[in-house]
């Protein structure tokens, strides 16, 4: 019983700093970035955070997320977690997706905790050329 003794003790020791910090920690969300003939498509993990929660920035070629998550459960549920990983509180993630993108025209979903970004090309990535041949 003593091994318990002193987990409960980390425990402790762990969330008090947790509460102290939490204020300056920012979640930084795991990310998709592909490309597709016509667009780059940006995909961020925010698993638990609402529609109206997030913000989306773009300037000189970078996009900017930020979020919140909100707390999932109350203080009164807390004494009875046995893992707390799912964090809340500030999230934000900064990615270079490139200049050349028609801003008029990005387009964003959230579904199943996925914020899914479109930033449609200026210029296509590929043409197809025609041959000329001499007659």
């Amino acid at each position: 019983m003593a091994e318990m003794e002193v987990l409960r003790a980390l425990d402790a020791i762990f969330e008090t700093f947790r509460s102290h910090i939490e204020g300056l920690m920012v979640i930084v969300p795991p990310i998709n970035m592909f490309e597709t003939p016509h667009d780059i498509v940006l995909q961020v993990a925010l698993p638990g955070v609402k529609k109206e929660d997030i913000k989306l920035s773009f300037s000189d070629g970078y996009v900017t997320v930020k979020a919140y998550r909100r707390k999932m459960l109350s203080e009164e549920d807390m004494p009875h977690f046995k893992a707390l990983e799912i964090s809340s509180g500030l999230i934000r993630r900064k990615v270079f997706v490139g200049k050349e993108v028609d801003t008029e025209n990005i387009q964003s979903t959230l579904e199943d905790g996925i914020l899914e970004i479109r930033f449609p090309r200026k210029k296509p990535l590929s043409v197809d050329l025609q041959i000329e041949t001499e007659e």
